[in-house]
């Protein structure tokens, strides 16, 4: 009975041990996140293949990016059309009343 004793007394403190052990673990990681240097070597880890992939794709990002800059062009362009139809009838508008 005292070998059982024994045995769960170690698996006890095993136990607690790991929880301690656990909860030093989840600091140290915290720590490690909030260090600019770790965000700082992540952002770049981060950066590097994405600034790879731009330019193993370049021509796909360019016709995009004109794609893009044409149908902006095109929305101001309606954007414009609207505003001065508006300005205008409230011009005609304003003329009729005076």
């Amino acid at each position: 009975a005292s070998g059982v004793a024994a045995y769960f007394l170690m698996t006890k403190g095993a136990a607690i041990a790991t929880g301690l052990l656990t909860s030093a673990q989840w600091l140290l990681n915290a720590a490690m996140n909030a260090n600019p240097i770790g965000l700082i070597v992540a952002a770049v880890a981060v950066l590097v293949p994405a600034l790879i992939w731009l330019g193993n794709n370049w021509d796909f990002v360019k016709f995009k990016m004109v794609d893009f800059a044409k149908a902006a062009q095109i929305k101001m362009l309606e954007l414009d059309l609207v505003i001065r139809k508006k300005l205008t009838a409230g011009v005609v508008a304003f003329a009729k009343v005076v």
